[in-house]
């Protein structure tokens, strides 16, 4: 499990993702130097992930002007990646949709893998809300039990956030997060 202040481990940064182009690089090549902000999504169908990268994409414009790099990751093809950014209106707005397939990113940061956190009442109960709010599931694309998690770093590689879903809809507060981003850019406006 990634701990707040430690620097995330080799086998994440060695991870290698995939664009919806077919792309395929280790995730510290697409994080580059930037500081960055990773929603690892359940899989592309999950309604409450779209929920979780709809409200990331309404804050965009704050993360970039805090020099915050924002990537989704998910667990399907490239072709479930591509649809996702077409649903979604992802295209051009800043925000990176990759995927692993072999789910190494995701066990990397220790994210839980999971079927109850997919098919129990709570995530059943939850998808209905979420349907009924405008985010209907899709059909499943990627690993539905794996479930997701965001990720906040510095540009040292450490954590400065980080939230480890437990089921569908266990998603970080981007309130939360972005408390951290401003955290994090203030101390660098400190530093010499």
């Amino acid at each position: 499990m990634l701990r707040v202040g430690e620097r995330v481990p080799d086998a994440l940064l060695d991870a290698h993702v995939v664009d919806a182009r077919g792309t395929s690089q280790r995730l510290a090549d697409w994080w580059g130097d930037a500081r960055t902000l990773t929603l690892f999504v359940r899989h592309f169908g999950c309604a409450g992930c779209a929920v979780h990268v709809h409200e990331a994409a309404g804050r965009l414009p704050e993360l970039s002007d805090l020099g915050v790099a924002t990537f989704v990751v998910g667990c399907g093809t490239p072709a479930h990646a591509a649809r996702f950014v077409d649903r979604m209106a992802l295209e051009g707005i800043g925000l990176t949709v990759l995927t692993d397939p072999s789910l190494a990113a995701q066990r990397a940061a220790g994210l839980t893998r999971s079927g109850w956190g997919a098919w129990g009442v709570v995530p059943i109960v939850r998808s209905a809300r979420l349907w009924l709010e405008g985010f209907p599931t899709h059909l499943p694309a990627g690993d539905t039990s794996q479930q997701g998690g965001t990720l906040l770093l510095d540009r040292r590689r450490s954590v400065r956030f980080f939230h480890a879903s437990a089921r569908l809809g266990d998603n970080a507060s981007m309130s939360d997060v972005m408390e951290a981003a401003l955290a994090m850019a203030g101390e660098h406006s400190l530093l010499p």
